[in-house]
C-alpha cells in the first residue's frame, strides 16, 4: 500500500485535493479494501452528468424518484474563495500552494425539474413526451401529470351518461335505453338497402363517442336486418338497432349532445352500404364504478388543485392480489388539463369526490423527476376476438366463479374431494337454479365415471359428497370438478296446428282391448290402465294449443366478420347412386300400364276415365319411386358458408388492448412474443435553477491565513461556476423476461382485455 498523503493528486479519503480546480468538491476513498487506503480519492463534479441503474426486466413495475431540493441537485459547494500561498525554504527554492474557503452561504435553489426517456428501437404509442410508451412515465415540473399515492379513496359516486335516445333522420327520437333496468331499446330505422343473401348479416359494433373534453363514452350496439317471412319469400323491411351495453359513461358529457353512429356493410353482390343513426343523451347523473362498490379510485372527470383529471393510470397497489412482499410500487399517475394550481411534493390533497392523495412528483412541483411504470417489449402480437354476453344467460365471467377442489383418488377410484382453502367459489345463489356438481371422466376407456353431489350455502361450495367412486382414475392426474348446469335455458313454445282424433281413440281401443293388461305387466294395475284411459279421453276432448320445449342457448355472442368466410363440407347424409343399382331396379314398379293407351275400354265416359286412373296411378307410382330414390342418394358433396369470428390484431403491448364491461369481453386467441434480448432505454434527468450564478447569495472573503515566511493573497472575489442548470443522461438495459412476459397475457386472459386498471 501507499503511505498515507504520498499520492501526488490528492490526501487521504473523504478530504478535499489540494488543488484550486477541486474546490468546494466531495470526494470519496477510492479503495474498496479499507486496509489498504492508499490516499486515492474520487472526486465528483458539482454538476451531475451520468446517470446509473440496475439492469431491469420488463413486465414489472419500478420506480426512480429523483429529489434536487438540495442545492438543486448539486454536489458541493461550487462557489468559493482562493487563497495563494507562496514560501522559500532554507535552500531558496520557493514553494507555492492554493488554499480552499467554500461559500458557507452557498445556496441554489430549482426552478424546475425535468425526467423523459427514449425507448431503443420502439415507437411512440401515445405522442405524449411524458409517456411515449403508455405505461412508463418520465415526469418532471412541466408535466400535466402527477404521480400520486392514496391515502383514502372517494364514497361519492362519479356523474356518467345514464340515458340514451335514437334518431334515423336527427329530428324525431325515441328512447333507446330503458335506465331502469340497463337494457337497450329496439329502434327500428326506415333505411332499407338489404338484399337476398343478406338475412344473417346482424352483428354488433363498439362506438366510442368522443368530443374535446366529452370522453370515455363507449357503446355496444347491434346492427341487423328487419326480416318479414309471413310471405312466400323473405322481405326486408328496414334496419334495427339496439344498445346492448353502456360499456363506459365516459365524463363531461351533457343532455341533448348528439353523436352519429355508422355501420359499413358489404351486400352479396358486393356493394356496400353505410348505415347511420343518430345518439342523443338524455340524461346523465351518478353511475357506479366498475368495482360494483363505493369506494372508487381517482377517475376523469374528478378535479384536484383546481385542474380536472383526464386520464389516471393505476399501478398495482389497488389491485385485490398486490402483495407487498413482492415489491413495493405504491405510484399512480393523474394525467391533468393543466387549468389548476401547481403542486407541491409530499403534499396532501383533496378531490372533487374526496379522494385523499399525497403527490408525490409532477405538475408544478419544481424539485422532483420521476422515471419509472411497468415496459412492455412491444414487438409482439395479440389476437382477440369479441363477445358479448346473454343478460338472459348465467352470468360465469362476473358473478359466478367456479369453486377449486382436490380429489384423493385410491386403486383407481376417487374416495373423496375436499374444497380447497377459500376455493368454494361463490354466486352460485344467483345461478336460479340448483347448481349441480360434475367430476371429469376417467382417462381409461374402461372406467367408470363417479359421481359427486356438492352442499352450497349462500352461494359457495362448502362440501363434496362421493355418491359413486367410479374407476379407472389416475391418482397422479387427478379428476376436476366444477358446476356444469351454467348453459343458458331456452323454453320455445309451438302450436299444435293439427290433432289427429282418430289416433286418439285407437288409443283409446287399444287398451279397452286389453283389459287383462296387468296380468302380462305386473307393475301396470288397474288403475294405471284406467288413468291413461282417462288422461286419453282428455286430450281427445281439450286438446292442447301448443307444446313447449326446452333447451339449452348461447351464453355468449361473438362478433362475426361478413368479409370473411369459410366453406365447410357437409356430412354425407344420402347413398351413392352406384350403391343402390341393385336395390332401385328391384323397388321399381313392374308392371307398366302406358300400353293401356292402346286398349279399347269402350267408348264411355266411364270407360275412359277408369283407363286414365290406372295409368295416373302408375305414373304417381313411378314417380314417387323416383323421388324416394333421390332422397335417399346424394352423388354430390354438399357445402355450407359460414362467416369467421371476427378477429382483431395488436401489433404492440397489452395495454393497446380495449377494455372489457361487463356483457363485453375480449378473448386473447393467439400470442407472439417479442423475440429480442433486451434493449436500451436512455434516460435524461435535468435541473434548471431560479437564479444562475453567485450574486444571489452572500459570500464574503476571509480573513487572509498568517505563516512565518509564507506570503498569502487572495484571487479577486467568489470563485466557482455557482449555481448552473445541469442535465445527467443514464442508459438502462431493460431484459425482455419472458416469463413476466407471460404473466402479463395471463392478467389480459383473466381480464378479458387490457389487464391495466385505467380510469
Amino acid at each position: 500500500c501507499l503511505t498515507q498523503g504520498s499520492a501526488a493528486f490528492g490526501q487521504s479519503g473523504f478530504v478535499v485535493p489540494a488543488s484550486g480546480a477541486n474546490c468546494g468538491k466531495v470526494t470519496r476513498s477510492a479503495v474498496c479494501d479499507p486496509p489498504c487506503d492508499d490516499g486515492a480519492v474520487l472526486i465528483y463534479d458539482y454538476f451531475p452528468s451520468q446517470l446509473s441503474f440496475d439492469i431491469q426486466s420488463s413486465d414489472v413495475w419500478f420506480s426512480y424518484l429523483y429529489d434536487t431540493g438540495s442545492n438543486a441537485g448539486i454536489i458541493g459547494t461550487p462557489a468559493f474563495h482562493l487563497e495563494d500561498e507562496e514560501s522559500t525554504d532554507d535552500n531558496g527554492d520557493t514553494f507555492s500552494n492554493t488554499n480552499c474557503f467554500p461559500c458557507s452561504n452557498f445556496t441554489c435553489t430549482p426552478a424546475s425539474t425535468g425526467c423523459a426517456y427514449t425507448v431503443e428501437s420502439d415507437i411512440d404509442y401515445t405522442g405524449d413526451p411524458d409517456c411515449p410508451h403508455p405505461t412508463l412515465f418520465g415526469i418532471g415540473t412541466n408535466s400535466n401529470k402527477i404521480v400520486f399515492e392514496y391515502d383514502s379513496l372517494s364514497t361519492t359516486l362519479p356523474n356518467g351518461v345514464l340515458d340514451l335516445s335514437a334518431s334515423y333522420d336527427g329530428v324525431t327520437y325515441s328512447d333507446a335505453w330503458n335506465e331502469g333496468e340497463g337494457i337497450g331499446i329496439i329502434y327500428d330505422s326506415t333505411q332499407n338497402t338489404w338484399q337476398a343473401g343478406d338475412e344473417a348479416a346482424g352483428t354488433f359494433n363498439i362506438y366510442e363517442l368522443n368530443s374535446g373534453s366529452k370522453q370515455g363514452l363507449k357503446l355496444n350496439v347491434k346492427v341487423e336486418p328487419i326480416i318479414d317471412e309471413s310471405g312466400s319469400t323473405v322481405a326486408f323491411t328496414g334496419t334495427r338497432w339496439q344498445i346492448q351495453e353502456i360499456i363506459s359513461p365516459g365524463v363531461n358529457y351533457a343532455v341533448d349532445d348528439v353523436f352519429s353512429l355508422t355501420h359499413d356493410h358489404t351486400h352479396p353482390d358486393n356493394s356496400t352500404t353505410t348505415f347511420t343513426l343518430n345518439i342523443k343523451i338524455t340524461a346523465v347523473g351518478a353511475i357506479q364504478g366498475q368495482s360494483g362498490t363505493i369506494s372508487d379510485v381517482l377517475r376523469s372527470g374528478d378535479t384536484i388543485n383546481g385542474h380536472q383529471v383526464t386520464q389516471v393510470v393505476h399501478g398495482p397497489s389497488i389491485d385485490s392480489d398486490y402483495d407487498t412482499s413482492k415489491g413495493l410500487f405504491p405510484y399512480h399517475f393523474a394525467y391533468l388539463d393543466g387549468n389548476g394550481s401547481n403542486f407541491a411534493k409530499d403534499t396532501s390533497y383533496t378531490s372533487s369526490r374526496a379522494h385523499q392523495i399525497t403527490v408525490r412528483a409532477g405538475k408544478g412541483v419544481v424539485d422532483r423527476g420521476f422515471f419509472g411504470g411497468l415496459y412492455e417489449f412491444s414487438e409482439k402480437s395479440i389476437q382477440y376476438t369479441i363477445g358479448t354476453l346473454d343478460r338472459n344467460a348465467p352470468d360465469i365471467y362476473n358473478v359466478l366463479k367456479q369453486p377449486s377442489c382436490t380429489a384423493t383418488v385410491t386403486n383407481g377410484r376417487v374416495v373423496s374431494v375436499a374444497v380447497d382453502t377459500n376455493g368454494g367459489g361463490s354466486g352460485w345463489d344467483k345461478l336460479g337454479r340448483i347448481p349441480e356438481l360434475s367430476i371429469t371422466s376417467p382417462y381409461s376407456a374402461s372406467g367408470v365415471p363417479a359421481e359427486v353431489e356438492g352442499t352450497f350455502v349462500n352461494g359457495v361450495l362448502t362440501a363434496v359428497t362421493v355418491t359413486n367412486q367410479g374407476s379407472g382414475y389416475s391418482s397422479t392426474n387427478l379428476p376436476q370438478v366444477s358446476v356444469t348446469n351454467i348453459h343458458k335455458i331456452v323454453t320455445s313454445v309451438s302450436p299444435i296446428n293439427v290433432f289427429n282424433e282418430n289416433n286418439a281413440r285407437d288409443a283409446t281401443d287399444l287398451i279397452d282391448a286389453f283389459p287383462d293388461l296387468g296380468d302380462a305387466f305386473p307393475t301396470y294395475t288397474a288403475d294405471d290402465q284406467q288413468r291413461d284411459r282417462d288422461a286419453l279421453i282428455a286430450s281427445r276432448s281439450f286438446p292442447p294449443a301448443e307444446r313447449a320445449q326446452v333447451s339449452s342457448g348461447d351464453t355468449l355472442n361473438m362478433k362475426m366478420d361478413p368479409n370473411s368466410r369459410r366453406v365447410e363440407q357437409k356430412p354425407q347424409i344420402g347413398f351413392e347412386s352406384s350403391e343402390l343399382t341393385v336395390s332401385e331396379q328391384e323397388r321399381r314398379p313392374k308392371t307398366d300400364y302406358s300400353k293401356l293407351n292402346e286398349v279399347d275400354f269402350g267408348s264411355s265416359s266411364e270407360a275412359q276415365e277408369f283407363k286414365r286412373a290406372i295409368i295416373d296411378q302408375n305414373k304417381r307410382e313411378v314417380e314417387g319411386h323416383s323421388a324416394q330414390f333421390a332422397r335417399m342418394t346424394q352423388d354430390e358433396p354438399q357445402y355450407e358458408t359460414y362467416d369467421n369470428v371476427y378477429i382483431e390484431t395488436v401489433q404492440g403491448p397489452f395495454s393497446e388492448l380495449p377494455y372489457a364491461s361487463t356483457y363485453t369481453k375480449y378473448f386473447m386467441r393467439q400470442y407472439r412474443p417479442d423475440p429480442r434480448i433486451n434493449t436500451n432505454i436512455s434516460v435524461t434527468l435535468s435541473v434548471n435553477v431560479a437564479q444562475t450564478g453567485t450574486s444571489h447569495f452572500s459570500c464574503p472573503q476571509p480573513a487572509a491565513s498568517t505563516r512565518s515566511g509564507s506570503t498569502f493573497s487572495f484571487l479577486g472575489g467568489v470563485q466557482g461556476p455557482g449555481c448552473q442548470n445541469w442535465s445527467a443522461t443514464g442508459n438502462m438495459i431493460m431484459d425482455n423476461d419472458l416469463t413476466s412476459a407471460t404473466r402479463t397475457l395471463s392478467r389480459a386472459t383473466a381480464a378479458y382485455g387490457n389487464p391495466y386498471v385505467v380510469t
